[in-house]
């Protein structure tokens, strides 16, 4: 199972998950009623790609998939 993180260059984010600065992701929903912990491991940059996000939702950050080669046009 490959965990794809869609990231904004402008955060700053990538250059310090890259570097192991950054361990751990937080997700609130609901009103902060809950949140989903992602901690990382073994971050690896990959080239830009266009992606089909079709039954993830347009404002999912995160996907789970088998495939990368299903999601990327």
């Amino acid at each position: 199972m490959r965990h794809i993180a869609i990231m904004n260059k402008r955060l700053g984010l990538i250059d310090n998950t890259l570097s192991y600065e950054k361990t751990i992701e937080s997700r609130w929903y609901k009103n902060k009623c809950f949140c989903t912990l992602v901690f990382l491991e073994n971050p690896v940059p990959v080239r830009s790609f266009n992606i089909n996000k079709s039954g993830y939702g347009s404002a999912c950050a995160w996907l789970c998939v088998d495939d990368v080669g299903k999601i990327s046009l």
